[in-house]
């Protein structure tokens, strides 16, 4: 049986004003955090959408060029990972999911781009019926964007303080979350 991460809220941001960000951070003398600023967005999500829209609309590489092993990174994150979940289950709730249980970190590497994937697991659940096979998916709202924003603000610096052991830029990455539902919740 397959778990699937399920439905979420629409972004509150457009594809176009996406790109429109993305373009923007591109600009000579601009930096992540001038163009976050400018259109009241975190850097992260400026960073995340740079690296999605400019490689596809421009062909830029901004992947790192890095030999590195993943599951050395995927250790040293979980040195603070407990942390992002206490946020989670407090102070940080809001950015969270409904039915939220616990936090699972992942990060994978595609072609020299790294990227941190944060599970929200769930017991907010069900099953459906997707292409002939039944999968459990999320079903509560989510907005990816907003959830992102709350979690970089509170942990970016250490993000980056591990990055920055392995010789990476952590605005080479790209960091994702998502609703991740547990079976039989």
């Amino acid at each position: 049986m397959q778990i699937n991460g399920g439905q979420h809220k629409m972004s509150k941001y457009s594809e176009e004003f996406k790109i429109k960000v993305a373009n923007a951070s591109l600009e000579e003398g601009t930096s992540l955090a001038k163009t976050g600023k400018k259109f009241n967005v975190h850097p992260t999500l400026v960073r995340n959408w740079r690296l999605k829209y400019t490689t596809e609309n421009q062909g830029n590489d901004t992947s790192p060029n890095v030999d590195v092993d993943i599951s050395d990174i995927e250790s040293a994150i979980e040195e603070f990972d407990y942390e992002i979940e206490e946020f989670l289950q407090g102070d940080g709730s809001e950015f969270s999911v409904e039915g939220f249980t616990s936090l699972m970190i992942s990060c994978s590497e595609d072609n020299g781009k790294i990227s941190i994937r944060h599970s929200l697991l769930t017991e907010n659940g069900e099953k459906e019926e997707i292409d002939g096979n039944w999968q459990w998916v999320y079903s509560g709202e989510f907005d990816e964007d907003y959830a992102l924003s709350g979690i970089m603000d509170q942990y970016s610096d250490k993000y980056s303080e591990i990055l920055n052991r392995f010789g990476i830029n952590v605005t080479n990455v790209e960091f994702i979350v998502e609703p991740y539902p547990e079976e039989g919740h």
